[in-house]
Order: structure tokens, then sequence, then C-alpha cells
């Protein structure tokens, strides 16, 4: 039998190319969701649950100190902005 007829043998017959990919989808998509769902607790949505822009947090400053806020970088622009 020459190279080029021989079928390659693997360790699990049953994982061809298609099998590999649709497994490789399914964990993506997995870890995709699991992310997203992680991500959403506080702020599920556009605008937050009732779609009106405001949050149930407590315990927020009403206003800054006398220095500001904290600046933890500044990016120099150019003309234009």
């Amino acid at each position: 039998m020459r190279i080029d007829q021989q079928r390659s043998r693997s360790a699990f017959p049953w994982a061809g190319a298609r099998s590999v990919a649709v497994l490789a989808l399914a964990a993506t998509l997995g870890i995709l969701a699991a992310a997203d769902d992680a991500s959403a607790a506080g702020w599920s949505q556009f605008r937050g649950d009732p779609r009106d822009g405001t949050s149930t947090e407590t315990g927020l400053a009403r206003a800054w100190g006398e220095e500001g806020p904290f600046e933890a970088w500044r990016v120099p622009l150019g003309e234009g902005f």
C-alpha cells in the first residue's frame, strides 16, 4: 500500500475534522455565554434594567472632593479635540 493511500489512525477514530470543529464551536459558545452572564449581573441591558439610565447602587459620593476625581491616565491630543 502506498503512503498516500494509507488512512491515518487516530487515538479517537470518531474525532474527524468536523467533530473537532463542532466541539470547538460548542466550547467557545459556552465560554461566551458564561462571560456574558457574569458581566450582566448588575447592568443587564442598555441603560439598565428599567431602561431609564438610573442605578440602584447605594453609598455613592454625592460630590467630588476639592481636588476632583483621581486622574488614572492622560493622552495628549492634537488640534481639533
